[in-house]
C-alpha cells in the first residue's frame, strides 16, 4: 500500500483519530501526533544533536516545555549527552539512529513509526506515566486498505 520512503498511498485509505490522514500534510500529521523514523538515520549532519533535537519542536512554543522534552530525551539517550555538543554527522551510527529517535520522540507523538526497532533503542522507559518497551514493536495489518487506531 505504501511505496518505501515517500509514503504515497496507491489505494485505500489511513484513518488516525477518526480523521483521514491523506488530506493532511506533513506537518499537520505530525501536529496531530503521527511521526516516522525514517531508515538511514536521518539526522542533520552540520547540526548537533541538541539542535538536531531543538529542530523538531516548532509546534511547541512554551521554552520551558522544551527543555524538559530536551532534558527527557537525553535522560533516554545518556550517550547523546555525551555527544550534546559533536556535529551530528560525526556520530557513530548507533548514535545517530538514537538521534533519530529522540528527534521523533521530541514531539510527544501518540503514534511513532518505524520500520525495525534497532539495538540501540531497546530499552524500556517511562513515556506519559505509561512504561513502554520498545524492544516488541506493534504489529498491525490493514484491513480492506484502513488503518484506524483504538484510544
Amino acid at each position: 500500500l505504501l511505496k518505501p520512503e515517500r509514503g504515497e498511498v496507491t489505494r485505500g485509505e489511513i484513518n488516525f483519530s477518526g480523521r483521514d490522514l491523506l488530506t493532511l500534510n506533513a506537518p499537520e500529521r505530525v501536529r496531530r501526533g503521527i511521526v516516522h523514523v525514517l531508515e538511514g538515520r536521518r539526522v542533520f549532519g552540520q547540526l548537533t544533536p541538541e539542535e538536531n533535537l531543538l529542530a523538531a519542536t516548532s509546534m511547541h512554543h512554551d521554552r520551558a516545555q522544551i527543555r524538559r522534552l530536551l532534558d527527557r530525551t537525553f535522560t533516554w539517550f545518556p550517550r547523546l549527552t555525551e555527544r550534546a555538543k559533536a556535529k551530528a554527522g560525526y556520530l557513530s551510527g548507533g548514535e545517530q539512529q538514537m538521534l533519530a529517535i529522540g528527534r521523533a520522540l521530541m514531539t510527544e507523538p501518540k503514534l511513532l513509526m518505524q520500520k525495525k526497532v534497532s539495538a540501540v533503542a531497546s530499552s524500556s522507559f517511562k513515556m506519559r506515566g505509561r512504561s513502554v518497551n520498545i524492544s516488541h514493536p506493534v504489529t498491525a495489518k490493514p484491513q480492506k486498505g484502513t488503518i484506524a487506531d483504538n484510544p
